[in-house]
């Protein structure tokens, strides 16, 4: 079959951005465009439009966007519309398939054309409604035909409990259908359950499907519809004796709406003002932050600071003894001092020039011995006073 092959040929993306790929499949729907027999053939035969996952085990990306091709093919809404009911139906199909923006993508063009040749015109909104909520109709098939009002008090609380377990995404878009009037008297059925059973369960239902009242479709006929949303909570805040029902915040112990929304309005208040105090606080808490870390650094630098001199009076410690061990030198005769020198265990640069200059003419006092000692401390002597007593010492020996 061409138009399976077509769909099934290896895609060749320039790249993996968003642009190429929808350019790529935009071209491959129109390569298929009058296969409608074809796609019909395909969507009928679960073994034909399976080849759409090329040996993957699952539905990627790329296989729901052939599906959606091969969906947007079908221009009849009608038949369109039954394929995906039997598809929901079908256990074996993967739902994974129906990807409402891949859908969308390809369905945008001749609905106008579609709308002018059938009579009896089904809304594109209609089938994207089967597709967006494609597992809660699978696990209530029945739910595709009828809203859950119909059903008994008991029957409804099991669809909502199902369809919540589903996700609360499906459950948020699922009632967005709904009119306000019968969100009322679904809320009524859930909370009679409740007061009945006292499931803990049902609070979360309550509380969710209240939620969705205010936001809500009104009917175009408010006088067929003659619940009240005041009467609801009336009733749920005085009997429901629960500090959280029906709103998924607490209800201040009110018994009427008009009592919660005066509550409500005292409590916003209080938490204005609480803000502004809280809000105040942090202030002076960062201003109080900002100036310990300015002290602190300041006291880091006075620290360093310390060191530094600390470490100045340790060398200045040691320059003081020296000048003590110089100062009883300078009281010797110019021999003797040269040899406290020689014997000392200071390097000879540790002495002053002008202790030594005028000890060259006493080297013959010294021993064999003593001059060698002296020697080895003149080896790094290059300079000056040092080299000289060296030369003179070197001619000695």
């Amino acid at each position: 079959m061409k138009l399976l092959e077509i769909l099934t040929s290896p895609y060749l993306l320039r790249c993996e951005c968003a642009a190429c790929f929808t350019g790529t499949y935009m071209q491959m729907s129109e390569s298929v465009i009058g296969m409608e027999s074809d796609a019909i053939a395909v969507l009928a035969d679960e073994s034909l439009y399976n080849q759409l996952k090329l040996g993957n085990t699952k539905v990627d990306i790329h296989s729901r966007t052939r599906f959606a091709i091969l969906l947007s093919l079908v221009s009849d809404m009608h038949r369109k519309l039954t394929f995906i009911k039997n598809f929901i139906k079908d256990e074996t199909f993967d739902l994974d398939f129906l990807n409402i923006n891949s859908i969308r993508e390809f369905n945008k063009t001749s609905n106008y054309l579609q709308r002018t040749k059938q009579k009896n015109y089904i809304p594109y909104s209609k089938i994207e409604r089967f597709i967006q909520h494609a597992p809660i109709f699978r696990r209530f098939p029945e739910l595709m035909e009828n809203k859950i009002l119909p059903y008994e008090t008991q029957k409804i609380v099991l669809y909502l409990k199902g369809i919540h377990e589903v996700g609360t995404q499906y459950f948020d878009t699922y009632f967005r259908d709904y009119f306000k009037d019968e969100l009322i008297l679904i809320t009524h059925a859930v909370f009679d359950q409740y007061l009945q059973t006292k499931d803990k369960d049902l609070v979360v239902l309550i509380q969710d499907i209240y939620a969705k009242i205010e936001t809500s479709r009104i009917p175009r006929f408010m006088n067929m519809y003659p619940h009240s949303i005041k009467e609801l909570t009336n009733k749920i805040l005085t009997q429901g004796n629960h500090k959280y029902l029906p709103f998924k915040t607490p209800n201040f112990g009110a018994k009427s709406r008009d009592e919660y929304l005066y509550l409500a309005e005292q409590s916003n208040i209080v938490k204005d003002n609480f803000r502004f105090l809280n809000n105040k606080h942090f202030l002076k808490m960062n201003d109080i932050n900002l100036a310990i870390k300015n002290h602190r650094n300041t006291i880091q630098s006075i620290m360093q600071e310390i060191e530094i001199l600390e470490k100045q009076i340790t060398h200045n410690n040691k320059s003081e003894q020296r000048l003590n061990e110089l100062k009883h030198m300078c009281d010797l005769s110019p021999a003797k001092r040269l040899k406290k020198i020689i014997n000392s265990e200071h390097s000879i640069h540790y002495y002053p020039e002008f202790m030594i200059e005028d000890s060259l003419e006493y080297l013959e006092v010294l021993t064999p011995k003593e001059k060698t000692k002296l020697l080895t401390k003149l080896k790094t002597a290059k300079r000056g006073v040092l080299k000289k007593l060296k030369s003179t010492l070197v001619n000695t020996l």
